[in-house]
């Protein structure tokens, strides 16, 4: 079943991506690449993972549902399904109150959202590596704004189709968020799940290596 991962920007969602993609077949390992490219590293400046093909369904302008199916196919073959995410004209990967989720939901995809608790360890590392960011593009960072923003109760429609995934919990490791996301998949645990996780946040641990 074609998967949709709808996150809000910097909340690791081409992790998500990249961590369901490899339980449920979609994903092989050997397509992922824990480098910066130059042409993102630029902008940037962050450790990534790059998906090889990126599945990124980019729309410029409101579509109906065949404008939409027929731009999906262009980016994800109907021959196969897909894990992919959307990049909406309004420069966000998150698709709650978007008319996209509507056409999703009606093309049978699943829609796994993410919630990010901001008091958490990961919600911490999350607003400094933000904060980064803004310093390399030369812009102001206000941090209480983006707290409030991201503090604000998500409603989610709730379907069969659709799991949230708080992924604090996941990154650290815990077994009852995994069990759910598993369940959700529809797919078989992975021994090594624990070493998957770890393995990204080492790798985007280093965005702080030389910052106090």
């Amino acid at each position: 079943m074609n998967i949709c991962v709808s996150y809000n920007a910097g909340e690791f969602g081409d992790f998500i991506r990249y961590f369901c993609g490899l339980h449920t077949g979609q994903i092989k390992k050997e397509q992922v690449y824990f480098e910066m490219q130059q042409r993102l590293s630029d902008y940037l400046k962050m450790h990534l993972i790059i998906l090889n093909p990126y599945k990124n369904i980019q729309i410029n302008k409101k579509l109906n549902k065949e404008e939409f199916k027929k731009l999906f196919e262009e980016k994800c073959p109907p021959s196969e399904t897909h894990i992919y995410k959307v990049s909406l004209y309004r420069k966000t990967n998150n698709i709650l109150n978007a008319p996209e989720y509507n056409i999703i939901n009606s093309l049978g995809h699943k829609v796994i959202w993410t919630n990010l608790e901001v008091l958490s360890n990961w919600g911490v590392f999350f607003f400094k590596r933000k904060e980064l960011l803004y310093k390399h593009w030369q812009k102001p960072f206000d941090k209480e704004w983006w707290a409030k923003y991201y503090q604000k109760k998500k409603n989610y429609p709730k379907h069969y189709l659709n799991h949230e995934l708080q992924i604090d919990e996941l990154l650290d490791y815990n077994e009852d968020e995994y069990d759910k996301l598993i369940k959700f998949l529809d797919c078989k645990p992975m021994d090594n799940w624990k070493d998957l996780v770890k393995e990204y946040t080492d790798w985007i641990k280093k965005d702080l290596d030389n910052t106090t």
